[in-house]
């Protein structure tokens, strides 16, 4: 078929390779998800391979481990996700009032984190909250007692929020101070000039505008978080116990330590159930359209 310019094909045919792309990546590994969730078999006999219906998911909602996890992860993504989100649009507002050299210099730095790896930033953070580690030795030099970091829950989930907001909250931050670079000015000459406070600015036209932006952000690092991994696993490993478990890290337990390849395609499902949950939340809840 030829494709012209004014064809009303032509989009569509364009958007094919991307298509066939996410279809590949991302749809066959999630059907592929489902349908071995519904057998159960063990990786190490492969040959003993039978049709169990919704028995891993019954096993599961039976699971203390699970919902373990599954609090873990929960709380992971609510704490860490509102600080970046309360941190980020804060230092951009900041960073939005400096000149163009100094606000190029200030983005430069604050990326740096980003650009590491999950593994090498988890890898980092250990070394830190090792104790013996740098930040124990600063705690004593000002008369705290040093604190075991991985061997307490809260210490141990304290630094999993620490180590992931260091390295996440930069990504918003950009994404924050791009949607404020882009703002119009003229609603704000006009609230200048009907005397709006600083805080009536952010709240009736700063806010609202960055409310797609804000979306944005939720959903992406909503569904990053809820299979976290690399950064758990190097930083405490799920412990003490299953206190610092997410779901992503019971799930790779699960088939590469006790080879139960049912069940854990069953966590997956679980877990991809989850993204679609949250991302229609969001788009329903937060993504309001402005009315007239």
């Amino acid at each position: 078929m030829y494709l012209t310019k004014k064809s009303k094909y032509l989009p569509y045919f364009l958007l094919l390779p991307s298509l066939l792309l996410l279809i590949g990546v991302i749809v066959l590994p999630a059907l592929d998800a489902v349908k071995e969730s519904l057998f159960s078999w063990n990786l190490l006999k492969p040959q003993f391979r039978e049709f169990a219906g919704f028995t891993n998911f019954k096993i599961l909602l039976s699971d203390s481990i699970f919902f373990s996890a599954l609090n873990f992860t929960m709380l992971f993504i609510i704490v860490t996700l509102s600080i970046e989100i309360c941190f980020s649009l804060l230092a951009a507002i900041i960073v939005m009032g400096q000149a163009k050299l100094m606000k190029s210099l200030i983005t430069t730095i604050v990326l740096i984190p980003f650009m590491l790896s999950p593994l090498i930033a988890g890898l980092m953070w250990k070394l830190l909250f090792s104790y013996d580690g740098l930040i124990n030795y600063l705690l004593q030099n000002f008369h705290f007692m040093p604190i075991s970091w991985m061997g307490s829950s809260n210490a141990a989930f304290l630094s999993t929020v620490i180590a992931e907001v260091w390295r996440s909250a930069p990504f918003v931050f950009l994404l924050c101070l791009a949607s404020l670079s882009s703002l119009p000015v003229e609603p704000y000459e006009a609230a200048v000039v009907d005397g709006a406070t600083n805080w009536q600015q952010f709240r009736y036209i700063t806010f609202p505008l960055l409310r797609p932006t804000l979306t944005v952000i939720i959903i992406y690092q909503t569904v990053l978080k809820l299979r976290v991994f690399d950064l758990v696993y190097i930083l405490t490993g799920g412990g003490p116990g299953t206190a610092t478990l997410p779901l992503g890290l019971y799930l790779f337990r699960m088939y590469f330590r006790y080879f139960e390849a049912g069940t854990g395609s069953a966590i997956a499902v679980y877990m991809l159930i989850l993204t679609v949950f949250f991302s229609f939340f969001i788009l329903k809840y937060m993504f309001v359209e402005q009315r007239n």
